[in-house]
C-alpha cells in the first residue's frame, strides 16, 4: 500500500514538473516573438516601425489594420534625405507641386522622382489662393505634374485661412464658385478626382456647399476626436492630420518639422480608395 502511495506521489510530481516546463517554454515563445516584431520594418507597422515608434505616442489614433500613415512635404522641408525617410516605414507621401497661379514647388521633382522610383504611394497638392483666377491655377498645378513622372494617389487641393491674400474678401459664394471650379478643372484634365485639404473652422465657414462632398476629404484636426465639417457630415474625412512632428528623421529644416496624416479606409483597400492612374 504505501509502494503504490509512493508511486502516486512520484506520478503526479513529474506531470507538474513537465506542465511547469511547458508554461515556461510558452511564456519565453511569447517574450521573443514580442520583442522580434518590435524590431521590425514594413509598412503594416506604421511610419516608424522600429522599437522606437513615433505613432505608438499617440495610441487613441494608431491602428494599423484599419489605417496608412503618411506625411506631406514641401521645399519648406528643404532637400529632403530620402532613404533615411524611406526607413522609417511611410505608407503614403503628398507632395507640393504649386501655389497659385505663379508658383511651382522647387523641390517637387526631385521629391515626385524619389517617390517614384521607390514605387511608394504619393500624390501632388496645389496650395489654392482665393481670388486667383481658377483656371490659371489648375494649369500652374498640372504643368508642374506632366513636368514629371505622373504620381500614383489622387491630387489634392488644400485651402484654408492662409489661402486669404488679398483685400477685401471675396464673398462666401464667389469663394465657393470659384473653388468648385477648381476642383472641376483639376479632374478634367487629371483623370482624376481631386481630394478637398482644410480644416473645419474654415470649411463650416467657407464650405458648407454640399457639392463638396462630392470630393474626398483631408481634414487637418489636432483633437484626439476630429469633429467632420457639415458639408462632409455624411461621407467622413477620408484622411486625418492629426498631429505636427519635429525633429523627423531625414528631415534638413531647422526644426524637421512636418505633419503626420492617417487615412481612413472603411470599404475597401487603401490602394483601390485613393489610387489614381493620370490621364496624361
Amino acid at each position: 500500500m504505501g509502494i503504490v502511495l509512493k508511486s502516486k506521489m512520484a506520478v503526479h510530481t513529474i506531470n507538474f514538473k513537465f506542465i511547469f516546463i511547458v508554461i515556461i517554454m510558452a511564456i519565453a515563445s511569447d517574450v521573443i516573438a514580442s520583442e522580434n516584431q518590435k524590431g521590425e520594418v514594413g509598412l503594416s507597422e506604421g511610419i516608424l516601425c522600429q522599437k522606437d515608434n513615433i505613432i505608438n505616442t499617440i495610441p487613441e489614433v494608431y491602428d494599423p489594420i484599419n489605417s496608412k500613415y503618411g506625411i506631406d512635404v514641401s521645399e519648406f522641408q528643404g532637400k529632403i534625405h530620402w532613404d533615411t525617410v524611406f526607413d522609417q516605414c511611410v505608407d503614403f507621401i503628398f507632395v507640393r507641386a504649386s501655389e497659385g497661379i505663379t508658383i511651382q514647388d522647387k523641390f517637387y521633382g526631385e521629391n515626385m522622382t524619389a517617390l517614384i522610383e521607390k514605387e511608394l504611394f504619393s500624390g501632388p497638392y496645389h496650395f489654392y489662393v482665393i481670388g486667383d483666377d481658377p483656371e490659371k491655377q489648375i494649369s500652374n498645378f498640372t504643368s508642374q505634374i506632366k513636368s514629371y513622372r505622373p504620381p500614383n494617389l489622387a491630387p489634392v487641393v488644400d485651402i484654408e485661412e492662409t489661402s486669404f491674400v488679398y483685400t477685401p474678401k471675396p464673398d462666401k459664394k464667389e469663394i465657393q464658385d470659384a473653388f468648385l471650379k477648381a476642383l472641376k478643372l483639376v479632374e478634367e484634365q487629371t483623370g482624376c478626382a481631386p481630394i478637398v485639404y482644410t480644416n473645419l473652422t474654415f470649411a463650416n465657414k467657407y464650405l458648407d456647399n454640399q457639392l463638396l462632398a462630392k470630393y474626398k476629404l483631408w481634414l487637418a484636426d489636432y483633437n484626439k476626436t476630429p469633429v467632420t465639417p457639415d458639408a462632409w457630415m455624411d461621407r467622413g474625412y477620408s484622411i486625418h492630420q492629426y498631429k505636427t512632428f519635429n525633429d523627423f528623421p531625414g528631415i534638413n529644416s531647422d526644426s524637421g518639422k512636418l505633419d503626420l496624416n492617417r487615412s481612413i479606409i472603411r470599404d475597401s483597400s487603401f490602394e483601390e480608395e485613393f489610387s489614381c492612374e493620370y490621364s496624361f
